[in-house]
């Protein structure tokens, strides 16, 4: 988690807390008795995005509660879980996973496992001019009084951004 914004501190405090206990709970992840973790990779898949749907809507509540600067509060997340020889991986924003080995050459090679989620992208930047959001230098931007930028398009919380087309939906991806 990388919290942003004046309070940023607090909402990724608040995903880091909550985040890895909605995944363990997730009633899908628990749908083949005695096993942790499921032997079909997409029930994986569908548990971590039911869980990060739940944690957007914990993180939406956060951050429209209270006083102003909350509302403009978030924070990106990676997430990554070993299981039956797969690397299961979500992000949100732009806080990049990177994965290195070490070569027989003593070398380190490295895979990046997540793409940024950048305003300028193409299918982001339709998404969020459609819902009434301005992207411009790279940022999406409210068409109101405070004229805040967030320099991605995906985001945990940032509730005022998410009214114009910043999302909490992860992308999600397995390695194997």
């Amino acid at each position: 988690m990388d919290g942003h914004g004046p309070l940023g501190h607090e909402m990724s405090t608040l995903a880091m807390q909550w985040l890895p206990l909605l995944i363990l709970r997730e009633p899908l992840l628990a749908s083949e008795p005695g096993r942790l973790v499921p032997l079909n990779p997409q029930t994986v898949f569908s548990a971590i995005e039911a869980a990060f749907e739940k944690m957007g809507t914990l993180m939406q509540k956060a951050s429209s509660s209270g006083w102003g600067p909350r509302s403009y509060s978030g924070a990106t997340c990676t997430f990554a879980l070993g299981a039956r020889g797969l690397l299961h991986t979500a992000n949100i924003g732009d806080s990049r996973l990177v994965l290195g080995t070490l070569s027989s050459s003593k070398s380190v090679d490295y895979r990046l496992l997540t793409r940024d989620h950048k305003p300028e992208d193409p299918d982001e930047r339709v998404r969020i001019e459609a819902q009434g959001g301005i992207v411009a230098r790279q940022r999406v931007y409210l068409d109101e009084w405070p004229y805040v930028g967030l320099n991605m398009s995906r985001s945990l919380g940032d509730a005022k951004l998410h009214q114009v087309g910043v999302s909490d939906v992860p992308d999600v991806s397995a390695l194997g």
